[in-house]
């Protein structure tokens, strides 16, 4: 009610009044209520145009030249709307422009006030949040900037996107001894490049992708960050598989149906080679581990079959 109170306006538009020109700065968006009118894109000279009755006479002149430059017209009528995208980027410039065909009014809502009214009401402000990180990615998606969006962003990006019960897109499993700084430098890199694409799922996550860092002394917050992953990159080195923090996360993965990538680290002093029979048999008898690594996998209840599965599900 407090929205439509004090954010929304009626518009009248004569018909052949020009509503808005393409690069003109956008402060509402429009819902047409009644009437007609066109979206055109692309038009040529829009700043020679002088008046309405100018542009319709350019454009039929257009439509009758053979090698006539891209003019795109959309008919918008009752229950259209444009310039959604002004209410969730920090600004918004008209890219074409609207003509009323026939004598038109639309119900304007004010993209400041919206922002005003919507941030006092923490459980609409949260759902606005997740809507817009969304509509901002699909849009991102569109190869050309429109203020009519032709393809509504689609439910499975609103209803399930893939990052909703997610902490991390990636979570970098590694033995810290043989491939720490490699696991860093990943960190830094990938993180940096989901960063600048906007479109990318995890843009707007907090921490995009982990590393053990922070030196966490507590499997259980490991295993959480790795049910909060959408993936699993494991950096295969020499003894990552006789390493039992290695053996939980990818054993909670494998659990959890997170998919895992592996990753072999090549350097000059350090070959890793594929597991054979003979290692899976230690492993199971319990040989390829310390007595006090047995102990972590018995304390987090993962036994010597479960990480042999998941060793076997890697490689």
């Amino acid at each position: 009610r407090k929205l439509c109170h004090e954010g929304i306006t009626s518009g009248f538009t004569l018909a052949h009044e020009t509503c808005f020109d393409q690069g003109e700065a956008c402060s509402v968006m429009r819902f047409i209520e009644n009437g007609e009118l066109s979206y055109i894109q692309q038009a040529p000279n829009w700043l020679d145009v002088k008046s309405p009755s100018m542009f319709f006479e350019m454009s039929h002149a257009l439509q009758r030249k053979k090698n006539r430059p891209s003019v795109i017209s959309t008919p918008i009528t009752l229950g259209q709307y444009l310039s959604e995208a002004v209410l969730w980027v920090p600004k918004w410039d008209h890219a074409g422009a609207l003509l009323a065909r026939y004598d038109s009014t639309m119900l304007n809502l004010d993209a400041l006030c919206f922002e005003k009214v919507i941030t006092r009401e923490v459980a609409a402000y949260s759902v606005a949040v997740e809507y817009a990180k969304r509509f901002v990615a699909h849009l991102n998606r569109i190869k050309r900037p429109c203020d009519l969006i032709m393809e509504p962003v689609p439910d499975r990006i609103l209803e399930e996107p893939a990052t909703q019960d997610r902490s991390h897109y990636i979570f970098i499993s590694h033995f810290k001894n043989e491939a720490g700084t490699e696991a860093t430098l990943l960190r830094e890199m990938l993180q940096g490049m989901i960063r600048e694409d906007a479109s990318h799922p995890a843009c707007y996550m907090l921490d995009p992708v982990f590393v053990d860092i922070e030196n966490l002394n507590n499997l259980g917050d490991v295993k959480k960050a790795v049910q909060g992953s959408d993936n699993i990159l494991l950096l295969l080195t020499p003894g990552v598989f006789h390493r039992p923090w290695v053996l939980v996360e990818i054993g909670a993965a494998v659990m959890h149906g997170i998919s895992i990538v592996p990753a072999i680290v090549q350097r000059p002093d350090m070959i890793f080679e594929y597991p054979d029979e003979n290692f899976y048999t230690s492993l199971r008898q319990g040989r390829a581990l310390k007595p006090e690594d047995l102990e972590v996998l018995a304390r987090e209840g993962v036994s010597l079959e479960d990480a042999e599965r998941a060793v076997r599900a890697v490689c």
